[in-house]
């Protein structure tokens, strides 16, 4: 990546995206590195979300500000004539993916790293980053441009598709923690499911997902998995879900689409969490949730209702 460029890429960029905008300045700019508006760097590109963050970045300097780039508001740029503004609805999205094209970078290349595993019937689409140390099962699916890091491990018959994201130390496919008794004795429950993992799907360090014991476990569209949850056999979550760090989500449990979970929540078997339910730091669910619905506390209790316009308390 150039560590030098000028905000005319970045608005060729913009434009090959698709992404609405409006610029005001010198297309002809240059922009070294990025830097918060907190510690703001001369020269480099930032992004002002809310007022109230510029006006503190304003009283602790004397001189003028001269922002390279900038991506704000309409607002923000008018009330304070802010040079080389990018102006856009969704700041920090377009921040953020200014940022990964021009001056991420991974060292996760398309390839495979030392030590790496493969199994047989594998079937890898092009563009596809496998780590270090990796482990891919018998007849596991891949789609173009995973990446999967460092020191994962991926059981057999796992499908995974487009563009995801397999942090490392993540393990997926491991059997489930079943068993059955007799005669005060357990007994392991072999699990001959799949996990099927969908497109632009990324799932965080540490985090297990257990194939299903007869059908599978199955991760929707768009969905986020943080570090170190555990998602148990037969899970069914939908398209877009956010599920945060030391989440445990037990076997057989239905998340519907736009569900977010926060950190340490747990969720009990055969639960069904219903399309945009938000559920809070460490709630513990044990009944069916309602859609767009607010939950908290431990045992969880219906707190409010989520809206376009705030919390609404019930």
């Amino acid at each position: 990546m150039n560590s030098k460029i000028k905000v005319l890429d970045i608005l060729e960029y913009l434009d090959n995206n698709k992404i609405t905008y409006e610029y005001h300045g010198n297309p002809n700019s240059e922009v070294e590195g990025y830097s918060s508006l907190n510690e703001y760097k001369k020269g480099t590109i930032t992004w002002i979300k809310e007022k109230k963050y510029y006006q503190k970045l304003l009283q602790k300097r004397t001189e003028k500000i001269h922002f390279s780039c900038v991506i704000t508001t309409k607002e923000i740029w008018q009330e304070n004539h802010l040079e080389n503004a990018i102006i856009c609805d969704n700041i920090k999205y377009v921040f953020f993916e200014i940022l990964r094209k021009f001056f991420y970078e991974n060292d996760i290349r398309p390839g495979y790293g030392k030590n790496t595993v493969i199994g047989e019937n594998v079937k890898i689409a092009e563009n596809v980053s496998v780590g270090h140390n990796c482990v891919i099962g018998n007849g596991v699916t891949i789609e173009k441009g995973t990446r999967i890091y460092h020191n994962v491990i991926i059981h057999d018959n796992v499908q995974i598709g487009e563009d995801c994201i397999i942090k490392s130390g993540a393990v997926i496919g491991e059997e489930g923690f079943g068993f059955s008794e007799n005669n005060d004795k357990y007994y392991h429950v072999p699990h001959f499911g799949r996990v099927v993992i969908g497109n632009r799907v990324e799932i965080g360090s540490n985090t297990c997902i257990d194939r299903g014991t007869m059908g599978d476990t199955v991760i929707g569209d768009g969905t986020k998995i943080d570090n170190l949850c555990q998602i148990s056999h037969n899970v069914i979550i939908g398209e877009n879900v956010i599920i945060t760090c030391c989440a445990d989500i037990c076997g057989s449990t239905v998340i519907e689409d736009h569900v977010y979970i926060a950190p340490n929540a747990s969720i009990i078997n055969q639960i069904k969490i219903a399309k945009n339910s938000f559920v809070g730091i460490g709630a513990t669910i044990m009944t069916n949730t309602k859609e767009n619905m607010i939950y908290s506390t431990n045992p969880a209790k219906l707190c409010w209702e989520r809206t376009d316009n705030g919390n609404v308390a019930h």
